[in-house]
């Protein structure tokens, strides 16, 4: 064998007990997909079909089409991978049931509480013109 293949097999073997550099995939192999992906593809898409329900509005039905919704959980999951955020832990255990059953509800008893009290407030201004007197024929 050669210098330069004594050189070269050396090098190799410096490197066979490290692993290899995240950045550095193995030839052929597919890129693994980040758990933070689905999770929030699930989100932006559980927000547009709330948001749609509950407030009674179309446009993010036009603005977060599916497509969008996959290139924003495409960008916005390797940034929660950076810092080590797992969003998918948090949608997939009771925390996702909680969202999509009692945010609903929660969001309507509000809206209920609201119009109440703005019924409330707007009744005694009703009553007080009624109470109040004509004023005499000058």
């Amino acid at each position: 064998m050669s210098a330069a293949g004594l050189d070269a097999l050396a090098i190799e073997a410096d490197g066979a007990g490290t692993a290899p550099d995240a950045d550095q995939a193995p030839a052929g192999a597919a890129p693994t997909e980040s758990p933070n992906y689905s999770a929030i593809g699930f989100a932006l898409t559980a927000f547009r079909e709330l948001a749609c329900k509950l407030l009674t509005v179309e446009s993010p039905k036009r603005t977060l089409s599916d497509a969008n919704i996959e290139a924003c959980a495409r960008v916005l999951a390797p940034v929660a991978d950076k810092y080590g955020i797992n969003l998918g832990s948090m949608f997939s255990g009771p925390e996702g049931a909680a969202m999509m059953v009692a945010g609903p509800l929660l969001w309507e008893a509000a809206t209920q509480l609201n119009l109440e009290l703005k019924a409330r407030r707007a009744k005694p201004i009703d009553q007080a013109d009624q109470a109040a007197p004509e004023p005499a024929p000058a």
